[in-house]
């Protein structure tokens, strides 16, 4: 798979999303995950704040992060497992989803414009540009 042929699309103005694209990063030992903000067309199509896009289907939501984390070793598939048998995910994840400006705040920083973004554990955040949206 090349770089950019999965890419997490997150909230750009969540707090919250901020923290978990690095908390991504640092999990993706292989560095097969690239990262880029919704676009307004993709936040009023899919309001949950995240979307897995590869190549062959697009991830919306709880899915999202589950399929996310499925892609990062060695802890990912373990965490991935333990949120998709966690009874009632999907509701919880809705329920931040909705809470996430309320609890976590916003941010003003844009990840992809740091001259040097900032990463975990040495490894430089991977952005790319965010695909268009699917046809329905």
């Amino acid at each position: 798979m090349g770089q950019a042929s999965l890419i997490v699309l997150y909230d750009g103005h969540c707090a919250l999303c901020h923290r978990s694209v690095y908390w991504l990063n640092a999990l993706d030992r292989d560095g097969l995950l690239s990262y880029a903000p919704l676009t307004p067309q993709w936040s009023e199509a899919h309001p949950g704040g995240v979307v897995f896009w590869t190549p062959s289907g697009v991830f919306y939501d709880a899915d999202a992060v589950v399929i996310a984390l499925r892609h990062t070793r060695p802890w990912g598939p373990l965490l991935a497992t333990v949120v998709r048998f966690t009874p009632g995910y999907k509701k919880i994840y809705r329920w931040v989803a909705t809470h996430r400006y309320r609890i976590f705040g916003l941010t003003d920083t844009d990840l992809t414009s740091c001259p040097r973004p900032r990463s975990w554990r040495g490894r430089p955040l991977r952005f790319s540009q965010t695909p268009p949206l699917p046809p329905r």
